[in-house]
């Protein structure tokens, strides 16, 4: 049940501003995996060697272009 005294919009502005922090924060990560996985292509471990592999993928790259052109868009309003 909604407190009285809780508006409907700080409620939505909440959920807002939680939902871009989280966006914000898988674009920095995505930033990061390549860095990750190019040392890791040439590890002598099957294991790593797939881990870089999956780090560098083209599907991560796509995401963070993604992320980074709603981002664009969220601050332009």
């Amino acid at each position: 049940m909604r407190n009285a005294n809780t508006k409907p919009n700080s409620d939505a502005a909440r959920r807002i501003s939680s939902l871009v922090g989280s966006l914000i924060f898988l674009k920095e990560t995505l930033e990061l995996l390549p860095g990750l996985g190019h040392p890791l292509e040439g590890a002598e471990s099957e294991l790593l060697q797939a881990i870089g592999a999956n780090c560098t993928h083209e599907l991560f790259q796509n995401l963070l272009e993604t992320a980074t052109k709603v981002l664009d868009e969220v601050r332009c309003l």
